[in-house]
């Protein structure tokens, strides 16, 4: 059967102004590597050549994800869709993950976030099939729909804890994450969050103090 993905470039500049950030996919090992230093740019529009992600025909089939030290935030959009995408490396130096960077992505499995994680923006993990997060005590800010549920998608956090890093959570950051259970260090800490951080549309959260 005949591939797109086969038309498509192996290798390539993806990093943001400022930056030195560089990808290449290896389709024999359904590997996508990403190196250099800096953030990888914001994408938009994924049904626009010009501002779509230059790996978007491997989405379907890259099932590695593989990000190198030194690369420090991952953009907006950046593996949106990674349907076939089972597991990630992420570096120590990455502090931020971009609006619907991993949304709708693949994983089926449990990922953990590096320890210098500062913030969640809106989206990044909403529709991913995840069976859990470790979140890292770095981690200040979680933003609306951050780790939200797209419906028909599997997205089930069961547990959830939060760091006492945390300052702030956004109205439905776990908006239809399933029945998960969610730990908070100290009814003191929840007081910084939004009215609402904890709802869900469809699956009331359990908010356990620890």
């Amino acid at each position: 059967m005949f591939s797109t993905s086969a038309l498509a470039a192996s290798s390539g500049s993806c990093g943001a102004t400022g930056s030195s950030v560089n990808y290449s996919y290896d389709s024999s090992t359904k590997t996508l590597t990403i190196t250099g230093t800096g953030a990888i740019k914001d994408y938009s529009d994924v049904s626009t050549i010009l501002t779509r992600v230059p790996w978007y025909d491997y989405r379907d089939e890259c099932t590695s994800l593989v990000i190198g030290e030194g690369v420090t935030r991952i953009g907006n959009r950046a593996f949106y869709k990674m349907t076939a995408l089972e597991r990630a490396t992420l570096p120590s130096t990455l502090t931020e993950i971009g609006e619907y960077a991993f949304a709708g992505a693949g994983f089926r499995n449990v990922i953990v976030l590096p320890k210098k994680i500062e913030r969640l923006e809106a989206n990044a993990f909403s529709g991913a099939t995840l069976w859990g997060i470790v979140l890292p005590e770095s981690l200040v800010y979680i933003s609306g729909r951050a780790l939200s549920c797209w419906c028909g998608s599997s997205l089930v956090l069961f547990e959830v804890y939060i760091p006492s890093s945390v300052k702030y959570i956004e109205p439905g950051a776990f908006d239809g994450a399933g029945k998960e259970i969610i730990y908070v260090s100290s009814e003191e800490q929840t007081k910084t969050f939004s009215e609402g951080w904890a709802e869900s549309r469809y699956s009331p959260s359990e908010v356990v103090i620890t």
